[in-house]
């Protein structure tokens, strides 16, 4: 499933620690959010909010790395480790640098 990226906003509120107080008939009190006036309510940070977000970070963190240093697998589902990246540009360093190199007849 693709993540569909969301414009996160902040709660704006004017007398955002105000609270109506309830006394409950078993002696515990039940607190209220009662602000004065809420210009922005801000986004629902809920689980269909964080859990996309969750299951990226588990993406990333592992599964999805590979250190295939050959780069074979040809795969467009894991991401390669720093080392990957640099033994597969290593192993090519020697082609590249032939292909940059002047040869004269004479060396041949």
């Amino acid at each position: 499933m693709a993540y569909n990226r969301r414009d996160i906003k902040d709660r704006v509120a004017q007398g955002d620690r105000k609270y109506d107080l309830v006394q409950l008939p078993d002696g515990r009190i039940e607190l209220t959010p009662h602000p004065d006036s809420i210009t922005e309510p801000g986004t629902d940070i809920n689980k269909a909010l964080l859990q996309p977000m969750e299951d990226a970070i588990d993406l990333l963190d592992g599964a999805a790395k590979s250190t295939d240093g050959m780069m074979s697998s040809n795969s467009d589902d894991k991401l390669p480790t720093e080392k990957a990246v640099v033994t597969y540009v290593g192993e090519r360093a020697g082609v590249f640098a032939l292909a940059t190199q002047k040869i004269t007849i004479g060396e041949l």
